[in-house]
């Protein structure tokens, strides 16, 4: 106990205790803290025992008076002093640790606002390597709630002790501890239980702020360079999607200097590749991500000839399309993506086209070109949705529509008809396209509850209720979701109010017969929304019904129960 403040371990389910501390009032507590994972409000249990403790058994407690502790160690010499703590380290090995970031921390500040020495970048990577490998070994291979909290807040601290050096301006001295922070958590992460993402959310953290610095960083060219191959092989050798921005990190690090030593680097990994099985996914995932990379590179330095021969060579036809464009020649760029592309690519190289090149004409040629020559080699449907898209940014509003209509006639849903009747009312002439698609629809084998929206969509509430009555009433029962049948009888209820009671009648019977809780809940629900409409028609007649429906079911405890605010 120190002044007001309580401190003290407590054991748990952890391997290790939880340091508990808590500040007292007169008489009320002021504040507390625990370092267990418990966050769902209040003290935890181990703040419970801290006070519990001090209560019942207040002599256990230690007094420490800080004064007195302070002069007892100006007391010591320098060599006592150093002994003490090296005793402490054997006793909590964790302890060096925090010794090694207080010397780290305490070298920063005394060098701060003189001229900054020069440092060995690798051997300030390699310590800060060991220390971060040693928290993964402290706590890793443990399935326990509290390992991946408890990692994370670890790991974390060393992203707040690379912050304290980038406000010194230790921006190399931040970039070392940064850097081995990141790569150890790559290292190890395999071997962790990280459900929350709370650790390759400090990765992330690692990586976005090694991008605020690295441009600031004064470092000479082959040190760089190195470093840039290991962030190269923690960027390809991504297995759990932490090295996100991490290519973006090498290239702004990147000078003029550093292109053809990327480039060599990014080509010595694809020979390597090739000696491998081509045909596995992560090989052809490691490919594109290089030769993209190599993509990116060669284009924020002007290198567009070697950018298209990269992209080229190696079949990224996508990219290549896109370069071609991006490079003002959109005529060979379309004519390229006619011979080569097929499948997803077709939609995306058109929807660029519209959104980021802002060429709806080209997008629709190319469209319709794909569709006349190549249809089995894309998604049809997606593709004329794409089309219609693209002549409606021409303002081609028929030719859209007419799209849309050989649409609906081979794929029937609510959302396309919507389009349609959209395009339609501008147009003015939706009524004669209506009885259009009224036709259409009772061709088309459709799913009945997607036919039941469209027919409420076109108002057609004879069809509507025919539908929905049919797959109520068939056996086995199909028990359509409750939202549904709302809608159909909310729909139809101005105009065939006593159906649409019916129709609720019918759904909230088959929950009935399910026989459980939720069931007759349900069952109550639209039985309510029955009682509603039947205000304004005959109310006595729906309240005989509900009489009748409690005595069939009279030994139906909990349906009576769910029934008696009706």
């Amino acid at each position: 106990m120190e002044g007001n403040v309580l401190r003290a371990l407590c054991w748990g389910t952890a391997p290790e205790p939880y340091e508990v501390e808590v500040t007292i009032g007169e008489n009320e507590v002021l504040s507390s803290k625990c370092t267990c994972p418990y966050d769902w409000g209040g003290a935890c249990k181990h703040v419970v025992a801290l006070l519990l403790t001090y209560i019942h058994q207040p002599d256990v407690f230690e007094v420490i008076d800080r004064k007195q502790e302070e002069e007892q160690l100006m007391a010591l010499s320098k060599e006592q002093l150093i002994a003490i703590v090296q005793e402490m380290i054997a006793e909590v090995p964790k302890l060096r640790r925090l010794l090694q970031l207080r010397l780290a921390t305490r070298q920063a500040k005394a060098t701060s606002g003189k001229q900054k020495p020069t440092i060995d970048f690798e051997a300030e990577l390699k310590k800060h390597r060991r220390v971060a490998d040693g928290v993964f070994r402290s706590i890793a291979h443990h399935d326990y709630y509290w390992a991946e909290s408890g990692l994370a807040k670890e790991i974390s601290r060393r992203v707040k002790e690379a912050q304290k050096l980038v406000e010194q301006g230790e921006n190399l001295r931040a970039m070392a501890l940064l850097t081995a922070t990141f790569e150890s958590i790559e290292d190890n992460y395999e071997n962790i239980y990280d459900s929350s993402g709370d650790v390759a959310e400090v990765a992330s953290k690692c990586v976005r702020m090694m991008r605020k610095i690295v441009q600031e960083v004064d470092w000479d060219a082959e040190t760089r360079q190195e470093w840039q191959k290991r962030m190269f092989q923690c960027f390809i050798n991504d297995d759990y999607d932490l090295a996100d921005e991490v290519d973006e990190l090498i290239l702004d690090s990147c000078r003029q200097e550093d292109v053809a030593w990327l480039t060599s680097l990014a080509q010595d990994e694809l020979k390597k590749l090739q000696s491998q099985r081509a045909e596995e996914f992560f090989v052809q995932y490691q490919r594109k991500l290089i030769i993209q990379f190599l993509s990116t590179l060669h284009r924020r330095f002007g290198k567009v000839e070697d950018r298209l021969e990269i992209l080229r060579e190696h079949g990224l036809h996508l990219d290549y399309a896109k370069a071609l464009a991006e490079n003002e020649l959109l005529k060979e760029a379309v004519n390229y993506a006619k011979e080569w592309m097929q499948g997803q690519d077709v939609v995306e190289f058109a929807f660029w086209l519209m959104a980021e090149a802002k060429k709806p004409n080209e997008a629709a040629e190319f469209l319709e070109f794909i569709l006349a020559n190549k249809p089995q080699a894309v998604n049809w449907s997606e593709t004329m949705q794409l089309l219609a898209r693209a002549k409606e940014l021409l303002n081609d509003l028929k030719g859209a529509r007419e799209v849309l209509r050989r649409l609906y006639s081979k794929k029937a849903t609510l959302p396309i008809i919507k389009d349609i009747h959209r395009l339609s009312q501008t147009l003015g002439d939706w009524e004669e396209v209506r009885e259009w698609a009224l036709s259409e629809t009772e061709k088309q084998n459709i799913d009945l509850s997607e036919r039941i929206r469209v027919y409420l969509f076109l108002s057609d509430w004879e069809k509507a209720i025919k539908v929905t009555q049919k797959l109520l009433n068939q056996s086995p029962k199909i028990y359509l979701p409750i939202q549904l049948v709302e809608e159909v009888a909310k729909a139809v209820a101005p105009h065939r109010p006593e159906e649409a009671i019916s129709l609720l009648q019918i759904d909230a019977e088959g929950y009935i017969d399910k026989g459980n809780r939720e069931a007759y809940r349900h069952a109550a629900s639209l039985l309510k929304e029955a009682k509603e409409l039947a205000e304004q028609i005959d109310p006595a007649a729906f309240q005989r019904y509900i009489d009748s429906l409690r005595e069939r079911h009279k030994k139906r405890r909990a349906l009576l129960e769910e029934l008696s605010g009706l």
